[in-house]
């Protein structure tokens, strides 16, 4: 029979095949015998390679996890998402009012040659019901939502019905005007397609959530909030959910829509930079109180309302990173102990503008200029670019409208019912029109007259 060793694996001495302890350091060996201690070292390195491939596996297939997971978050929304059916959008032009705040980048503004009004009535029609959306124009028809579920088309130059619709819901948002659909969200929790030629239905989406929200439409998407604080992507020509995205809260806001992304502000929590085609966040702001207004788009900024008083300048294009609370926490613990005297903000926040008061409308954007109305009264105009502000105006009253601009002059309306016009230069008042009952959706125009809703249940075209 063949001698074989066993090697001690503490000491390294030569024990016989039957021996249980070393017999020079008394420790424990191991069954395994060898030939000789190259034997021993030959067997070392064997175990050694297969460790070494094995490691190798281990790590290159954590690695392709890791590498499948940032993928997967990525770029497969854009194979797993279906395309929409068209390529169709609200389409602006100067004569036209189609959406709330006019354009998807909710400027609500527009340059006008026409002769300013001067705040003459031209007519009015009575709805018998509260109002709290905005008109929507195209061509010779204005269109409105009304609170007890209808839908009117009235001839923009007579103010005579064309016909009407009653769609069942309450309904707070105004109407998107898209080819020949008007798109329009239902307090009861549905996103419906209309004809804007006799109000007969096209489509419905049924959210399950309230609807205050109003909706954008986008290269064949239909964007709208929800009360259950989802934001939802609908193909604009058979109605069907293309893609949702959750905010974690009350959405009161309308989307806007600038390149290839979409904003949303979400009730309690801020500002979302969603891709308008996946659905995927790309950034976002958190903006403190309980935000409602929407935000708008300048090229590089995005404006918000501030709850807290004024407006923000956002740089929209801003990564999140994951350390950015901690950081500013931290330096916000530097400036509350006094060894810092540059005041701590989040990511992207580029300016702030004060105007007294909680800012809770859409403000408006006008070349070089932001215009925004504070709910205590003041509409303020400050600089796009830097936030310092120009003029200030004083309503004397309470507002929750948005301010509107035709050429020279904005408009905005306040709880006492009236509808001030505003010189965009210099900020004094031309002339103050009076409905009768407050104002809450803000004012739309198109060729040289304003037209407005007001809660005394009456559309007011003023010339």
């Amino acid at each position: 029979m063949e001698n074989k060793l066993k090697f001690c694996l503490i000491c390294h001495a030569t024990n016989s095949s039957d021996a249980s302890k070393c017999n020079e350091c008394r420790s424990d060996l191991k069954s395994d015998t060898y030939k000789s201690v190259s034997d021993l070292q030959s067997h070392r390195i064997k175990i050694l390679k297969y460790s070494k491939v094995i490691w190798f596996l281990f790590i290159f297939a954590l690695l392709l996890v890791i590498f499948g997971r940032c993928a997967y978050k990525r770029f497969s929304p854009n194979f797993l998402i279906e395309k929409p059916s068209s390529s169709i959008s609200i389409l602006t032009t100067s004569e036209n009012w189609p959406m709330y705040h006019r354009d998807l980048t909710h400027s609500s503004s527009v340059d006008s040659e026409q002769a300013i009004p001067r705040g003459i009535l031209k007519w009015k029609y009575f709805v018998d019901s509260k109002i709290f959306s905005s008109p929507v124009i195209e061509e010779k028809n204005l269109y409105v939502s009304t609170w007890d579920g209808r839908i009117l088309s009235i001839n923009l130059y007579d103010g005579k019905l064309n016909w009407e619709k009653d769609l069942g819901s309450p309904i707070y948002s105004t109407i998107s005007i898209v080819e020949n659909q008007l798109i329009v969200g239902l307090k009861l929790g549905k996103v419906i397609s209309i004809n804007k030629s006799d109000g007969s239905l096209v489509w419905e989406y049924n959210f399950g959530g309230t609807v205050l929200s109003s909706p954008a439409v986008s290269d064949g998407i239909v964007y709208i909030g929800s009360g259950n604080g989802l934001l939802y992507a609908i193909d604009v020509i058979n109605g069907s959910k293309i893609w949702t995205f959750d905010t974690g809260g009350w959405i009161t806001s309308s989307p806007s829509v600038y390149k290839d992304v979409v904003a949303i502000i979400s009730y309690e929590h801020g500002l979302y930079i969603l891709d308008k085609n996946t659905g995927r966040k790309k950034f976002t702001f958190r903006i403190d109180g309980e935000p409602s207004g929407s935000a708008v788009f300048g090229e590089d900024l995005i404006f918000v309302p501030n709850p807290s008083g004024g407006i923000k300048a956002v740089d929209w294009n801003s990564i999140n990173l994951p350390w950015d609370a901690s950081f500013l926490r931290f330096k916000s613990q530097l400036f509350l102990l006094g060894l810092t005297n540059s005041i701590p903000h989040q990511r992207g926040f580029v300016w702030a503008a004060s105007g007294g008061g909680g800012y809770y409308t859409t403000p408006a954007l006008h070349e070089n200029n932001v215009f925004a109305a504070g709910y205590t009264g003041n509409l303020i105009k400050v600089d796009k670019k830097t936030g310092d502000k120009n003029w200030e105006y004083f309503t004397k009253s309470l507002i929750m409208s948005s301010p509107s601009i035709a050429g020279d002059v904005v408009y905005i309306g306040d709880s006492n019912g009236n509808l001030h016009a505003v010189d965009i230069n210099n900020g004094k008042n031309i002339w103050i029109f009076n409905t009768g009952a407050q104002i809450k959706g803000s004012p739309s125009y198109s060729n040289g007259v304003i037209y407005l809703a007001s809660e005394d249940g009456f559309i007011y075209a003023i010339k």
